[in-house]
């Protein structure tokens, strides 16, 4: 154990999960919440752990028409290495960009006098963002359109379920919670397929992947999303 103390006061600053999970732990948030964990309410504050907000990307993959994207380059131990040893020599190639190369602000029908989501091209896909074997990638060539709103309007929470400082918290973003937050990542969607089909992007495209060009109405694009 290790003790502090302080004579004024003290900033927390330990993120978004980690802020309110400690001051929840120290007796500080709603006092319902922290007694029926038997922690002793220090300082009733019931805005602790609320109102958080996320900005929820969704992503359109497509395989893509020519070997030069990560997917390939990753199943490929010669492809890997000269892949690093370009990096090495010269600072240039996939290693010296960020895992998206393009972005855009654009507007949507819904909010047409301003910037409303963020459009962006990621050259690897997967089904589950990259965490199984072989970072989960696609066994192809290809390539995403990810999107988010800007401005989501849906609040969530997060609260700890214990007493237990390792124990992660439970969160609930309530991801699309509101008519206005569905529209937004709909028209998002519906305008990353329209980037797709542009002259200069259109080529490289073999095939949408995911959610698949099969699925256009409203509910089949929601459940993808």
């Amino acid at each position: 154990q290790r003790r502090a103390m302080a004579t004024c006061e003290v900033i927390l600053s330990a993120g978004p999960i980690k802020s309110p999970q400690l001051l929840e732990l120290s007796g500080i948030g709603d006092a319902a919440r922290l007694q029926a964990l038997g922690i002793p309410v220090r300082h009733h504050l019931p805005g602790v752990g609320e109102n958080l907000i996320d900005h929820l990307q969704a992503r359109i993959t497509f395989e893509c028409t020519k070997p030069i994207t990560l997917n390939e380059i990753v199943r490929s131990p010669l492809r890997q290495g000269w892949m690093g040893m370009r990096y090495l020599m010269t600072r240039r190639g996939i290693m010296a960009t960020p895992s998206a190369t393009v972005h855009a602000l654009a507007r949507t029908p819904g909010l047409p006098d301003r910037p409303a989501v963020k459009i962006q091209l990621h050259h690897l896909t997967g089904a589950d963002r990259y965490a199984g074997r072989g970072f989960g990638l696609d066994p192809f060539p290809g390539f995403a359109v990810g999107f988010f709103q800007l401005r989501p309007e849906s609040r969530g929470h997060l609260h700890i379920r214990s007493t237990d400082p390792h124990e992660a918290p439970v969160i609930e973003p309530r991801y699309l919670d509101t008519e206005g937050d569905r529209q937004a990542m709909l028209d998002a969607l519906r305008l990353s397929r329209k980037v797709s089909q542009q002259q200069g992007l259109s080529g490289y495209v073999a095939r949408e992947t995911r959610p698949g060009a099969d699925v256009r109405d409203d509910t089949g694009l929601l459940d993808y999303i």
